[in-house]
């Protein structure tokens, strides 16, 4: 068994922690917006903290989900600076679910709430909400893990039971599982609806005594006046509002603006968070439920459950302005009929101020009431539609089941109908068909723009290439944006593989050029190399051919040549024709002594020939002395003669 003092100083570390929490990240706030589904979206969230709100909530998440799906993670904890401090709250009954979605919601928040407050027929059915409040294993399991396992406090928002003591109970359960907040709404789980009642404040009062941390109040909140009193009469750290904020956003301000003006600019923050159009919708609805219900206003409360985006919400929103601001302004007098709803509100209707519920013993009366008046409209309708048919009431009542039973005095209503006609009286409900039917025999649409049923619109639709914004089926409009989507894509390939074509190019013009360079130094390199060898190689051949003059000349001067009057002993060597006949000079480039400088090395000395014979031979004629012309055929009369 647990030590008490022990449980005492375990309960005063969750106190101070707490405490410390509120003070620090939460920054003491007293004005709290409740978590609310489909309600309290960034937008909404941000539009209540200019009119005064420090502390807000985001919807419901469902824990299971919000692990799995990235998408429902990404839309729900969608935030921006301004929408600071926020806590992120949470349904589920498994403990592993819920530390895995408070961890991955732990870096987008300051702290995560476990809902065990919810009433509603799906929180049943799901097993979750306030219908865990029996299994207080379960529960204190899984803030115990979440506590202990995630990086930011975890807190808890809870509903009463009727007895006061095991609602205390219940709170120091879970403060000892380790919550850093306690949120205490004082209705129970059966208080919900037309049934819902005033909030218990003794019940919060009890729970505030009976824990130490941080305690927020909840219910019965519709003026800033009630903030107060609360705070007062429970003794609690702040105090959350849902409603009285949804019909009031500025209701922490205690100011009642008028609603086109509220509604509007929180028109302009959806165009700048967008949420679905249900949600703004669904705000729009309370924002103007007072000048809706007004009988010269229905056509806009008809246009206004047509809308589908938040230009034409705007559009509804100043159709109401203009009809209601002349009343504002004073220009026309406002003389509401006397036992209208409008005449008992405390404020003109195009003031924002909070819905009162009737009680429920009202309430129930109420409802007795209209299902009379509907069994009579019922029977009036049956009436009329056996005259027109021509028909005998006896024989018709005689072989169609009857619509009240005479004898218990019950309609053959069913309950969904009964419900609908709870929330709205002046509906008229009967047993006979309402809807106009279509080809298939299925109830035609009410905004169809082809008066067909869904089915039968969609075939139409896909196979014609239409839309119906009744029915949401844009197959026309879908396949436009396809078309251009694939156009732009298929201009974009071109416009790809023509730069990839341009870039191919310039890529292989650089190489070319690169080859070319490349070459070029190949070449003149060759070109360096063959130089020299071409230098040896002339010497070389040069050298060469000198030595065979040389010897072509040596053979020459060995072959004797006699001529009549030649004495015995003499040579004659013929030469080329250089000297023209009868003329005593000699060609530039054969002169004898410029000949003396072409002639090999020891060819001629001193003015002499020296053709192999070791005595000088005395030139006395210009002689040519290219060996191979010295060697031809052909024979002139100039001759140098060689005495040896």
């Amino acid at each position: 068994m647990q030590d008490p003092s022990s449980a005492g100083g375990s309960k005063r570390m969750t106190g101070e922690r707490g405490e410390a929490f509120w003070r620090g990240a939460l920054k003491g706030a007293k004005l709290v917006v409740a978590p609310m589904v489909d309600a309290s979206e960034l937008a909404w969230r941000i539009l209540s903290r200019r009119y005064g709100a420090e502390l807000c909530y985001t919807p419901m998440l469902h824990a299971h989900v919000f692990v799995k799906d990235a998408r429902y993670r990404r839309e729900n904890l969608a935030s921006c600076p301004e929408d600071r401090p926020l806590i992120v709250q949470f349904c589920a009954n498994d403990p592993d679910t819920f530390v895995a979605a408070c961890k991955l919601a732990a870096p987008h928040c300051d702290a995560v709430d476990l809902n065990l407050g919810c009433p509603q027929a799906i929180a049943r059915k799901g097993h979750y909400g306030a219908f865990l409040q029996d299994e207080w294993d379960l529960v204190g399991k899984m803030i115990k893990r979440a506590s202990s396992e995630v990086d930011i406090p975890v807190t808890a928002k809870i509903r009463v039971f009727e007895d006061i003591g095991r609602t205390v109970e219940y709170a120091r359960m879970l403060e000892d599982a380790g919550v850093s907040l306690l949120t205490v709404h004082g209705r129970t789980r059966n208080q919900k609806g037309p049934l819902t009642g005033l909030a218990s404040w003794k019940h919060i009062k009890a729970v505030k005594e009976a824990v130490k941390v941080p305690v927020l109040a909840n219910g019965n909140i519709q003026y800033l006046d009630d903030v107060w009193r609360c705070i007062a009469a429970t003794g609690v750290e702040g105090v959350m509002s849902a409603e009285g904020n949804l019909h009031n956003p500025a209701l922490f301000t205690g100011t009642h603006p008028p609603v086109w003006k509220v509604a509007l600019e929180y028109l302009a923050l959806v165009d700048q968070y967008p949420c679905p159009p249900s949600y703004a919708r669904g705000h729009l609805f309370k924002l103007l439920h007072h000048c809706l219900c007004m009988p010269e206003n229905f056509d806009i409360r008809r246009r206004l459950s047509k809308t589908s985006t938040p230009a034409e919400m705007v559009g509804v929103v100043e159709m109401l302005k203009e009809r209601m601001e002349p009343y504002h302004r004073g220009d026309q007098p406002w003389a509401p009929e006397p036992d209208s709803d409008q005449a008992r509100l405390p404020f003109p209707p195009w003031l924002c101020q909070p819905y009162v519920r009737i009680p429920p013993e009202q309430h129930l009366k109420k409802v007795q009431e209209s299902q009379k008046r509907a069994l009579e409209r019922a029977r009036i309708q049956k009436e009329q539609q056996l005259a027109e048919e021509g028909l005998d009431k006896e024989e018709s009542d005689s072989s169609k089941r009857p619509m009240v039973d005479e004898v218990e005095g019950e309609t053959d209503l069913s309950k969904k109908k009964k419900k609908k006609m709870v929330r709205n009286p002046q509906k008229s409900f009967t047993s006979g068909d309402q809807y106009e039917k279509c080809a298939c025999k299925n109830p035609k649409g009410g905004r169809c723009a082809y008066e067909l049923c869904r089915k039968c619109c969609r075939l139409k639709c896909y196979t014609f290439g239409l839309d119906c914004p009744g029915h949401r089926i844009l197959v026309k409009t879908k396949r436009e944006k396809a078309a251009i989507y694939y156009g732009q894509q298929e201009k974009l390939k071109r416009e790809k593989e023509a730069q990839e074509d341009v870039q191919q190019q310039e890529q292989q013009q650089e190489e070319g050029e690169q080859k070319r360079r490349l070459l070029g130094e190949e070449t003149d390199t060759k070109w360096e190399e063959q130089g020299q060898d071409w230098e040896e190689n002339q010497v070389l051949e040069t050298q060469e051919k000198w030595e065979k003059e040389q010897a072509e000349l040596q053979e020459i001067s060995e072959i004797p040549v006699k001529e009549e009057g030649q004495e015995e002993g003499q040579r004659r060597i013929r030469v080329p024709n250089t000297v023209k006949e009868g003329e005593g000079h000699v060609e530039p480039d054969r002169h004898p002594d410029k000949m003396k400088n072409n002639l090999p090395n020891g060819y001629i000395k001193e003015g002499k020939c020296l053709l192999g014979s070791p005595v000088p031979p005395q030139v006395s004629n210009g002689m040519h002395g290219d060996p191979e012309e010295l060697s031809g055929e052909s024979y002139i009369n100039n001759q140098i003669n060689i005495t040896t």
